[in-house]
């Protein structure tokens, strides 16, 4: 079959190990300001919580200049760490 022209599929995942390693890294992280780097972008934000599919963070949108709660598949966050400060959220 022939690939149709204009649709991008994406097979792009991270590993099983990387994603326990991330979601264990993510309980401990729970209402911490952390930087979540996936395969697309890289997100600065509060971590909310950790569900079995995703991480829900609460990110600064400047543009509205309002926060904005957004769900990241685990499957395509790369790292994970906390914010480089001394601060809490």
């Amino acid at each position: 079959m022939a690939a149709q022209k204009g649709i991008t599929t994406t097979a792009r995942r991270v590993s099983l190990a990387m994603q326990r390693k991330n979601r264990r890294k993510a309980v401990q992280l729970i209402n911490r300001i952390v930087v979540v780097k996936t395969i697309f972008d890289t997100f600065i934000g509060c971590l909310l919580s950790v569900g079995p599919n995703g991480f829900r963070v609460r990110v600064y949108t400047g543009s509205n200049e309002t926060f904005t709660i957004i769900t990241i598949p685990i499957n395509f966050v790369i790292n994970l760490f906390p914010f480089p400060c001394n601060c809490r959220c």
